[in-house]
């Protein structure tokens, strides 16, 4: 049977339709996936996600539900949840109840830590390390952190930013400065610090998420134009990190056609993820970071499978 995941996140929503056997204990296998940009987190104001903002989260969760449904889910096998920019509203049941009229969908509000910790968990699914590690989960609105040692996980903290956060807080057109990254890298370090347990002694370096998928794709495509999208897991250098934030920074031309050929939802988010990847790596001493194909829209399911035990097909 197939069962899908939405995942409803500052900047974009995005399904994962996976494949599941009910009568094993086979893994849930993605078949498709689909992304819709909303940008979300710009339509809340004091705390309250605005109407228009209300109609495009609607209408992009009927957009996605149609696509499950094309696929061969079934509708009550089409679950959502929302992170970072929906625990921001202060009247988030009246707005579940909104969004249910619309869609026939009730939102699960996922936390922090439970995001953290599904992370964590599809980490684990698709890395056989056994070493000390720092798991780095940068979404659009918050950031998720998260130690391990030997397959465990021993610390864990949700940080009040991500990419689009920190393109808003400190860039005032759509490529940073200079300048403007130097501040953000200042910023993440010092919220990365208040985490307490960001330190050096972390052999393995790891991120998961929209913008470290994205910034492999920028830094590893192909110098001819060709539109290729990296293997996962591949890695990213300091030194990759450190060019390409100068280049956009400088405005280099090559760059900003890139950007606009692969990237154009988040043109204006790659260079603040790299430049708070980097403060980070600076606080730990690691050259490298591993962008993972982990996925937290596997483990929700993988959460939501074990709540109800054996599905009736």
């Amino acid at each position: 049977m197939k069962i899908s995941a939405i995942d409803i996140g500052s900047n974009t929503i995005k399904i994962s339709v996976f494949d599941f056997d009910a009568d094993s204990n086979i893994q849930p296998t993605e078949s498709f996936r689909k992304t819709v940009p909303a940008g979300l987190i710009g339509h809340i104001k004091n705390g309250v996600l605005t109407q228009a903002g209300t109609m495009i989260l609607i209408d992009a969760l009927n957009t996605l539900s149609e696509f499950a449904l094309s696929c061969g889910c079934p509708s009550d096998r089409i679950y959502a949840f929302a992170t970072a920019a929906l625990r921001s509203v202060s009247d988030f049941e009246k707005l579940r109840q909104e969004i249910y009229s619309g869609t026939g969908l009730t939102i699960d509000l996922i936390s922090g830590e439970r995001e953290a910790m599904l992370t964590f968990e599809s980490l684990m699914s698709v890395t056989g390390t056994d070493r000390r590690g720092l798991l780095l989960d940068m979404g659009g609105g918050s950031t998720e952190v998260i130690a391990f040692d030997k397959r465990t996980p021993i610390s864990s903290r949700s940080l009040p930013f991500g990419a689009l956060i920190l393109y808003r807080k400190f860039v005032r057109n759509i490529l940073p400065t200079a300048d403007e990254l130097e501040r953000i890298g200042e910023y993440a370090r010092s919220e990365f610090l208040t985490a307490g347990f960001i330190r050096d002694g972390f052999p393995e370096l790891y991120i998961n998420g929209g913008s470290g998928r994205a910034l492999a794709q920028l830094i590893h495509s192909p110098a001819d134009g060709t539109d290729i999208c990296p293997t996962l897991p591949c890695t990213l250098s300091a030194e990759d990190l450190r060019s390409v934030t100068k280049r956009i920074a400088d405005c280099d031309e090559t760059v900003k056609q890139t950007l606009l050929r692969i990237l154009p939802t988040r043109i204006h988010t790659v260079a603040p993820a790299a430049a708070a990847i980097l403060s980070l790596m600076e606080i730990t001493g690691n050259t490298d970071i591993e962008v993972t194909e982990a996925g937290i829209r596997a483990s929700y399911i993988k959460s939501i499978i074990g709540k109800e035990g054996k599905f009736t097909i």
